[in-house]
C-alpha cells in the first residue's frame, strides 16, 4: 500500500490486513486522527516526514518489520500524539528528530508493547510525557531528546517494569522536565545518563528502585571533543534495592538542589562487581568511595 506525499482529511485503517509495506511517507492529515488500531502488516509502516494534526492511534497492531516515523510532526490536544498500546513490532520504532506534542496527555503512550528492535527518540522533541511501562525493547535510545510534561511536573519518562535487552541511553544533552522512572526495570546492558539534564525540583529526578541493570550505570558529564556537556539531576535520586552487575560511575555530576527534601537513597544497593558505592554531598559533586556493600552512603 503506497500513498506518498498525499493530503487527507483523516485516515482510517482500523483492522486492515496488508501484505507488504504501508508507505505513507510525507503524508499530511489536516483534521482527524490517523486510526490504525489492530492493523496487521507483514512489512514496515512508513510515516517519515509526515504531518498529522490529529495524532496516530496504533493500538494492538502487528508489524512484520519496523515502524518508521522519523522527522514527523504529530500535534494533538486531548489524546496521545502517538498511542501504541499493546502493539508488537518485529523491527524497530524510529521516532528520531520528530516532534510529538499533546497539550493535555501523553506525547507517546506505549504500554505493554513488544519491540523486537530498538526504540529511538534520538534528537526528538516530546511535549507531554512518555509512558513505556510493562514493555519490551532490544534497546532504548533517547540521546539528545527533549521531553517536557505539559504541566511541568511529575514523570517525563515512565518506564517501570520494562525489559530492555541491551542499553537504556538518555545522554548527549538530553533534557527531561520531569522524572525518569525505572522502578523494577530489567536492563540487559548499561544505563547511560552521561551529559543529560533531568529536572523535577522537590521530588525524585531519577528513580530506579528494585531495578536490575546487568551492565554499568553512568551519571557523569560527557566530553565531546573539546566540549563538555554538563550532567544535572535537579531533584532526588533513588536506587533503593537496585542490582547493578557492572560499575556505578558518578563523576562531576550535579545532583540535587537547595531544598530540604532533596535526598540520595542507595539503601540496599547491590553491586556485583565491587564494593563501590557513592559517598555524596547533596549540594555538590559526587565521587566514588569504597564502602561496605548494601549500605546507604549519605
Amino acid at each position: 500500500m503506497i500513498a506518498r506525499k498525499c493530503t487527507f482529511q483523516w485516515i482510517d485503517l482500523t483492522g486492515a490486513v496488508v501484505a507488504g509495506d504501508i508507505d505513507l511517507t510525507e503524508v499530511q492529515v489536516e483534521r482527524g486522527p490517523m486510526l490504525a488500531d489492530r492493523v496487521r502488516c507483514t512489512g514496515a509502516f512508513f510515516l517519515s516526514k509526515a504531518k498529522l494534526s490529529g495524532g496516530v492511534s496504533f493500538r494492538n497492531a502487528r508489524l512484520g518489520s519496523s515502524f518508521e516515523c522519523d522527522r514527523s510532526t504529530l500535534r494533538v490536544d486531548a489524546i496521545p500524539a502517538l498511542d501504541m498500546r499493546g502493539s508488537r513490532i518485529e523491527g524497530e520504532v524510529n521516532l528520531s528528530r520528530s516532534e510529538l506534542a499533546s497539550a493535555q496527555t501523553h506525547a507517546l503512550r506505549a504500554v505493554g508493547v513488544n519491540v523486537v528492535g530498538m526504540l529511538s527518540g534520538t534528537d526528538a522533541t516530546f511535549i507531554g510525557p512518555i509512558t513505556l511501562a510493562d514493555s519490551q525493547f532490544a534497546l532504548l535510545q533517547f540521546a539528545g531528546a527533549k521531553i517536557a510534561r505539559a504541566d511541568g511536573r511529575g514523570r517525563a519518562l515512565e518506564a517501570h517494569n520494562i525489559t530492555v535487552g541491551m542499553h537504556v541511553i538518555v545522554r548527549e544533552g538530553a533534557e527531561l522536565d520531569g522524572a525518569l522512572w525505572l522502578n523494577h526495570a530489567n536492563i540487559g546492558g548499561n544505563l547511560d545518563l552521561s551529559g543529560c539534564t533531568i529536572r523535577n525540583p522537590g521530588k525524585r529526578a531519577l528513580s530506579a528502585d528494585l531495578a536490575k541493570i546487568k551492565g554499568d550505570v553512568f551519571l557523569r558529564n560527557q566530553q565531546e571533543g573539546e566540549t563538555r556537556i554538563a550532567a544535572k539531576l535537579i531533584g532526588s535520586v533513588s536506587l533503593t534495592s537496585a542490582d547493578i552487575g557492572g560499575s556505578l560511575f558518578v563523576d562531576q555530576v550535579i545532583i540535587g538542589e537547595e531544598a530540604a527534601n532533596t535526598y540520595i537513597n542507595f539503601n540496599r544497593l547491590k553491586n556485583s562487581r565491587s564494593n563501590e558505592v557513592c559517598r555524596c554531598d547533596p549540594y555538590g559533586l559526587y565521587r566514588i568511595a569504597c564502602e561496605q556493600p548494601h549500605r546507604h552512603a549519605g
